[in-house]
């Protein structure tokens, strides 16, 4: 069987998940971003939030950071930024039918 690499066949994170690591990411060269790194955010983000709907995010993404393998890891944050694609159905804006 052949596979090929393409982040939407390696990449665990959905969309949210993706935003977040981006965010994360910001200021770092990839080598320097480590999932100790990311881990920490993900803590600080964790300690300081009492949104239930983000405390359950940030749990699925720790889920899913501690369920890769290092190769994982590394293959996946040479991705990072993650490009980012939007639906325009779901940016919740009124389309021009609605609008006029």
């Amino acid at each position: 069987m052949v596979t090929t690499n393409t982040v939407f066949e390696i990449n665990p994170f959905n969309m949210d998940e993706r935003i977040f690591i981006n965010k994360c990411a910001e200021g770092f060269k990839i080598s320097e971003f480590t999932r100790k790194r990311l881990l920490y955010h993900v803590v600080f983000a964790f300690n300081t939030s009492t949104d239930e709907l983000i405390i359950d995010f940030l749990e699925k993404l720790t889920n899913n950071l501690d369920n890769l393998t290092d190769d994982e890891w590394n293959e996946i944050r040479q991705f990072i930024p993650f490009k980012l694609a939007y639906d325009e159905s779901s940016m919740g804006g009124a389309n021009d039918d609605e609008a006029s």
